[in-house]
């Protein structure tokens, strides 16, 4: 939506982030919201994911935590 064509996406759930670089079909409890994603792939030129350890978090949560006050996305 916002055009972008070359995305990493960061995630400190190893689990998650493996499941999401597997090429076989994923059977666990959170299967469907693996295909949901993998379907949304063709949205982009280049797409991956990396593992980052919780401390590398931080600024994340802090913007998450600063957008709470608002009723709309800004970016």
């Amino acid at each position: 939506e916002l055009g972008f064509q070359d995305i990493c996406v960061e995630g400190d759930t190893l689990k998650v982030v493996k499941k999401l670089n597997d090429e076989h079909n994923d059977r666990s409890e959170i299967a469907n919201i693996i295909k949901e994603i993998k379907n949304r792939y063709s949205r982009f030129r280049n797409i991956s994911f990396r593992k980052t350890f919780g401390s590398a978090n931080g600024p994340a949560h802090r913007r998450a935590f600063y957008g709470q006050q608002y009723d709309s996305p800004i970016y």
